[in-house]
């Protein structure tokens, strides 16, 4: 400003300031494109979700399949938001009715801590082939006991980023099991 002021000349500072907030209005409106086209078009609120967000496919899928009478559980909370069926969030660190802390391996134990919160389904997601059966992975167990059966798999598109989704694509699996604590076999069985 005192520059401007001895040289009797604003250009310099109207320039830089014109530049600046060009530069973050450009950056606003690249990350904003999604929603922008979304309002522009005439696109369903069903194509924006699948376009948005990983995972919602599989999400349409139990709205439409499961009733309100059933519950899931799930470790997603991105997805939480969307389903219209009851949802039980379990966190491996904030969940105290449902242990799923890693080291936790105590497969009756997991499925009468999820009876007691009403849950009739597990939604899993991709957590690789480690084979572990502790923690999050408690559901193996159970998948061993034959207390569980599964209902679907689903390959879901993911990507790093809604702005820019080329950059970072790929495939995960998630699997859908339904609780049937009646076939459970006594865990000295499974072995």
């Amino acid at each position: 400003q005192q520059w401007c002021r001895s040289h009797h000349s604003w250009a310099p500072l109207t320039l830089a300031v014109l530049l600046t907030v060009g530069l973050q209005l450009s950056g606003h409106l690249l990350f904003a494109r999604n929603a922008i086209l979304y309002v522009l078009h005439d696109e369903s609120r069903e194509a924006f979700l699948n376009r948005n967000v990983p995972g919602y496919p599989l999400v349409a899928w139990i709205n439409t399949n499961l009733s309100p009478s059933d519950k899931v559980f799930t470790l997603n909370r991105n997805l939480i938001y969307l389903f219209e069926v009851p949802v039980y969030y379990g966190h491996v660190v904030n969940d105290a009715r449902v242990d799923i802390m890693i080291g936790t391996r105590n497969p009756s134990r997991y499925l009468a801590q999820l009876r007691s919160v009403g849950v009739t389904h597990i939604l899993i997601d991709g957590d690789g082939d480690s084979g572990a059966d502790d923690g999050v992975s408690q559901w193996r167990s159970l998948v061993a006991l034959g207390c569980v059966d599964q209902v679907k798999t689903f390959s879901i598109a993911t990507f790093g980023s809604r702005t820019l989704p080329d950059l970072n694509q790929g495939q995960d699996s998630y699997a859908l099991y339904r609780i049937n604590p009646d076939a459970c076999r006594p865990p000295s069985a499974a072995g």
